[in-house]
């Protein structure tokens, strides 16, 4: 029980600690019930914050550098985003986001990040550049289907190898009848939840699952 109080005090302490040397506030916000089962499907989750160390881990199986650009689904306050454009330096880093008030407080920290590290602003969003995407459970499986039938209608019209990093893996089967191959599953040591990374090579034409579902979201980058 002390030990983890104690582990939550130092998640907490680095967060803050982060979140002061990028210029960014992501550790004091407290999802409510408003951000809960939204959207087309009515199925998004509540927004929660990686502690870096744990975002450390799980995305170090994947190589990102620049000619990359990283997509988070589900993005929140921004905190991945900010974190890999800062550490992995890819060509762009793309936030998508429904809820509001999590977006705007993301574009306020887009603008305090860019003004602290101006050299490393990402570039404006098109799914046709994205090779990473990453997802931390934001929606359910009906939503999960629509993201990625988008993400293959662009590899349908720029054919291209993509990564797709799933943290707290609820909803596998939804890449499986994609056609994403799964190249690895982990645990992050000191978390239950279980991390699996898909990857996907182009596609000849989108998936047939929910043609007509379009997911009415927001994007951001750290260059607002």
């Amino acid at each position: 029980m002390i030990a983890q109080r104690l582990k939550k005090i130092c998640y907490a302490w680095e967060g803050w600690a982060v979140d002061a040397y990028l210029g960014i506030k992501t550790e004091d916000y407290r999802c409510g019930q408003p951000s809960l089962g939204r959207g087309i499907f009515s199925d998004s989750a509540c927004y929660v914050s990686k502690p870096y160390l744990l975002l450390s881990a799980i995305l170090s199986p994947v190589k990102i550098g620049p000619v990359d650009t990283f997509y988070d689904i589900g993005s929140g306050l921004g905190r991945v985003l900010f974190f890999v454009a800062w550490r992995q330096k890819p060509s762009a880093c793309v936030g998508i986001e429904l809820d509001n008030e999590l977006y705007k407080a993301s574009i306020e920290n887009a603008r305090r990040f860019a003004k602290r590290f101006p050299d490393r602003g990402a570039a404006q969003a098109r799914y046709a550049n994205g090779t990473v995407y990453f997802a931390f459970n934001p929606f359910g499986e009906r939503t999960f289907s629509a993201v990625l039938e988008r993400i293959e209608e662009d590899l349908a019209r720029h054919p291209r190898p993509v990564t797709f990093i799933y943290f707290n893996a609820k909803y596998p089967e939804v890449f499986r009848r994609h056609g994403w191959e799964l190249t690895r599953t982990t645990r992050v040591t000191g978390s239950p939840l279980q991390t699996m990374y898909f990857a996907k090579s182009g596609c000849p034409k989108p998936s047939p699952a929910l043609k007509s579902s379009r997911p009415a979201l927001r994007e951001t980058s750290p260059q607002a």
